[in-house]
């Protein structure tokens, strides 16, 4: 009995250790395959993230396009925000049959993607359900488990804040111009002396250098397409040039005597292949492999994008508004949504919709006194911001303005402003900064408290400088009729009106042909944007002139040839008509609208045009005399910047920038006294990194979340 016992129990306990044993091994192989199963979905998902991804791509030609042109993709294969999408017979994964006809030994029962549409992204969440088995047993159940990941698609990052000065076109402001960086311009310790980076500028279409162009930047020029002369002639002899470069070394710190004193160096075309940190790239290209030298962006992003935006009533986007060039409400608010920022300090004026600022007395209100305290992060309607030294404007952090904005005096604090309309800066716009530690120099961009001052301002409109709107001499108003007196604005704007209306032009005048018989021209023109293209013309004032300078010169294959500016109104330039829609500028056959006209006064009327134009003008007379004006911000459209500076104003057609100009284009007339500079653009790196600019022509894909933890089934 003994000895049964014993049997008994060493047989007991072998089926239990034989128990124990099977448990652990099934323990071990369930994690195993869970494991497996989590390495498989991820495949899996990766697989579908690639073939969705390249098919996008396939479509475009290899190349990512704007945001709305993906999501049009997506409502295409059938990805929509109602219900998941099967991705595994487009990803190519075997499903439906043994484990062994899966992906690494486990089979995809499921990869489904369904997308959410958001302010400025859209968001890909990816399911996948695999399962295993093992097959050891003949009733065991198979391994079966659900992972989730998340990608999101939005617009790169814009490379143009890299920039000191960047436009498509740049002409005039290159006669009297001075860049450099505001840490060397201000810097008084000769101990810092070589160690300072050098400046980039860009043109993403045209430069135009006069002869007698005087001009002088601390680093390099990047340009997209030709660089001609004043008659539109390819420039060949770089070295007679007279703007000119400064000596930097192979790692581009710009190089200083004893004094701190630069050396000027000729402009010296890169060369084919081009090398890095030589100072002038012609021809630039847009294949991002072959920039050398740092990415020049394509196009000018709209601060709030135009991709028809995201209601905030229905939690939906508008897709309906997209392309259209117009700052719609719905963009306003996806761009905008998340500020957290305030403004508050100086005079703070928010027009009343109901009382146009028509009188001197109701200006002077305006301007001085202000009707409220503060503004929060985001402000419907037109503002009026003046801050003294006694009373600074005071900004933190993000601000969103759906209207117009006058702004000038001092500032202190940081952050940016965005801006749905134009954006006016009639007189000095200064950081109220302290003193060095030499008592006498300025401690740029550190206010007395020691805490930085920087600031960007961000337009979706035009930002407008200056006496813009009297001739250049500050003497005539100018209203932007026909029957009224001409000026460098409205040159300037009739060249950017031809720029826009050649990009709808398949085929342009040759030498000799005729301006106004569309039919007989025969030069192909490599710059054309296809029949959906809406220009934007600009127009100085509402119901007045939009003039086109397309009537004079030719087109060679590359660049218009002639005449550099029209001085006046007439038979030099074409006119649109925003009222007659039988008008080839502005309207289709069937009388739809075609493009888009930026006008370049005040917003709705807010402010009448005599009150805005005395308002500019006013501001320039009472300027300290001998004293240029001067702008501390990095100052942004996608629109334009334009601005007088005359010689005699008591500025004496001089302006100092410390930030940066960045605007598709860029009109000022600076012309300094005699022979002197008229712009000191000094860039300030800071910057930068306060607008959060996304390419309206490019979107990327990067993956957000990935469930590592597996939903239970």
């Amino acid at each position: 009995m003994t000895a049964l016992v014993v049997l008994t129990l060493i047989g007991a306990l072998a089926t239990a250790f034989l128990a124990v044993s099977l448990s652990a091994s099934r323990q071990t192989d369930q994690h195993a395959d869970i494991a497996g199963l989590r390495s498989s979905a991820e495949s899996a998902m990766q697989v579908g993230v690639n073939e969705l991804w390249s098919a996008y791509l396939a479509q475009g030609g290899g190349v990512s396009k704007s945001m709305l042109d993906f999501r049009t993709f997506l409502t295409a294969q059938g990805v929509t925000t109602a219900q998941p999408l099967d991705l595994r017979n487009l990803a190519k994964l075997p499903h439906g049959g043994s484990a062994a006809q899966g992906l690494s030994g486990t089979n995809v029962e499921l990869l489904s993607v369904t997308r959410v549409d958001g302010p400025g992204e859209t968001e890909l969440r990816f399911s996948t359900t695999v399962s295993s088995r093992r097959g050891d047993s003949p009733g065991r159940r198979p391994v079966r488990k659900t992972f989730e990941g998340v990608y999101v698609v939005d617009g790169a990052e814009w490379p143009g804040l890299d920039y000191a000065l960047l436009a498509n076109n740049v002409n005039c402001i290159m006669c009297h111009l001075q860049v450099d960086s505001v840490d060397r311009f201000y810097n008084k310790d000769p101990a810092l002396y070589d160690s300072f980076d050098r400046i980039k500028l860009g043109t993403l279409e045209n430069l135009l250098l006069r002869s007698s162009a005087e001009s002088v930047f601390a680093g390099t020029l990047h340009v997209r397409g030709l660089a001609t002369d004043d008659n539109g002639v390819a420039i060949a002899n770089w070295a007679a040039q007279t703007v000119k470069s400064v000596v930097y070394d192979s790692a581009g710190k710009i190089q200083e005597d004893a004094w701190g004193k630069t050396t000027s160096a000729n402009l010296v075309p890169a060369g084919t292949p081009p090398l890095p940190m030589k100072n002038l790239y012609l021809n630039y290209g847009n294949n991002q492999a072959t920039m050398v030298d740092g990415y020049l962006p394509e196009t000018f992003p709209a601060p709030f994008p135009d991709d028809g935006g995201y209601d905030p009533l229905t939690g939906t986007p508008t897709p309906g508004a997209a392309g259209n060039r117009v700052v719609d409400q719905a963009e306003f608010y996806a761009a905008s949504y998340d500020f957290t920022g305030s403004l508050s300090g100086g005079a703070i004026f928010l027009a009343n919709p109901a009382d146009p600022v028509d009188t001197a007395a109701e200006l002077t209100t305006a301007l001085s006194t202000g009707t409220q305290p503060t503004l929060s992060a985001v402000t419907t309607g037109n503002v009026v911001l003046t801050g003294t030294a006694a009373n600074p404007i005071v900004l933190n952090g993000q601000v969103a303005i759906d209207g117009d904005l006058v702004i000038q005096g001092y500032v202190v604090g940081e952050g940016s402003l965005l801006v749905s309309g134009n954006v006016y800066i009639p007189t000095d716009l200064k950081y109220l900064d302290g003193v060095g530690t030499d008592g006498v120099s300025r401690s740029y961009g550190i206010n007395p408290g020691g805490t930085q001052n920087r600031m960007a301002i961000a337009s979706g409109g035009s930002v407008v400088v200056g006496n813009m709107f009297y001739d250049k001499d500050g003497g005539t108003p100018v209203n932007g009729s026909t029957s009224g007196t001409f000026n460098f604005v409205l040159s300037e704007l009739s060249i950017f009106n031809r720029n826009e209306w050649m990009k709808t032009q398949s085929l342009l005048p040759a030498s000799g042909q005729s301006k106004t018989n569309p039919s007989t021209w025969t030069v192909s023109n490599p710059g054309y944007k296809g029949a959906g293209y809406v220009p934007r013309y600009y127009a100085l004032a509402q119901g007045g002139a939009i003039p086109i300078f397309n009537q004079v010169g030719y087109f060679d294959g590359q660049n218009w040839v002639g005449q550099e500016h029209p001085s006046d109104w007439g038979s030099t330039l074409a006119y649109a008509n925003l009222g007659n829609t039988s008008d080839p500028y502005l309207y289709n056959p069937d009388m739809t609208p075609k493009a888009v006209v930026q006008y370049l006064t005040a917003d709705g009327g807010w402010m009448n045009q005599a009150m805005l134009s005395k308002m500019m003008g006013d501001a320039v007379t009472a300027h300290a005399a001998n004293k240029p004006l001067e702008i501390d911000a990095l100052v942004y459209s996608n629109n334009s910047i334009f601005g007088i500076v005359g010689k005699s104003t008591p500025m004496k057609g001089q302006m100092i920038v410390n930030g940066a100009l960045l605007a598709a284009d860029i009109g000022l007339l600076l012309p300094g006294p005699g022979s002197s500079v008229g712009l000191n653009l000094n860039f300030d790196a800071r910057t930068k990194t306060l607008l959060k600019l996304r390419s309206d022509q490019q979107v990327k894909i990067q993956r957000r979340l990935w469930n590592t933890a597996a939903v239970a089934n």
